[in-house]
């Protein structure tokens, strides 16, 4: 059964080796980190400083170990809405739905735990097994659909939108 616990530093060991290639480092984090590949110590860093805001830092884990792991940050003044983003699933245990529950708990702890009344985030349009996992949880396209771009790997990224209303 998968869980969630708050990140621990250890878990960076596990976060680092699960960006196989460039590729899936960017899709991962657009431009977070200035270096690929990235070891534990950057993850923690980058927790220690760029990332010293209000986000949660989620890892979820099954009787086998660490699984995954995602942040959420509340946004704006209400802080009823909550940015999803960093979400990962180790790459020994992609393609076996971890994904879809490891969302659909970070969608149970943004209502339960932080009151959201919205969950939001971004997704490269290239990257279509996590745009279909949020859809398939029930993320929906902004009417009309928001979308951004990332320059990445020398080229124009497209990045869209998506919206879960409780």
């Amino acid at each position: 059964m998968l869980k969630l616990r708050n990140y621990e530093k250890s878990d960076a060991k596990y976060i680092s080796t699960w960006c196989e290639n460039k590729m899936i480092f960017h899709l991962w984090c657009a431009d977070e980190y200035d270096r690929y590949p990235i070891t534990a110590d950057d993850i923690n860093e980058y927790y220690e400083n760029k990332g010293k805001d209000e986000s949660y830092k989620l890892t979820a884990f099954d009787e086998n170990g660490v699984v995954g792991h995602f942040t959420l940050r509340p946004i704006g003044a209400s802080k009823n809405e909550i940015r999803l983003g960093f979400v990962i699933v180790s790459n020994k245990r992609r393609g076996q739905g971890f994904g879809k529950k490891m969302v659909r708990l970070a969608l149970d702890y943004a209502r339960e735990k932080l009151n959201a009344k919205k969950v939001t985030l971004e997704v490269f349009e290239s990257n279509k097994r996590a745009y279909e996992c949020y859809k398939s949880v029930g993320f929906k396209e902004y009417n009309p659909p928001k979308t951004g771009f990332y320059n990445v790997l020398g080229e124009k990224w497209i990045c869209r939108e998506l919206e879960y209303k409780f």
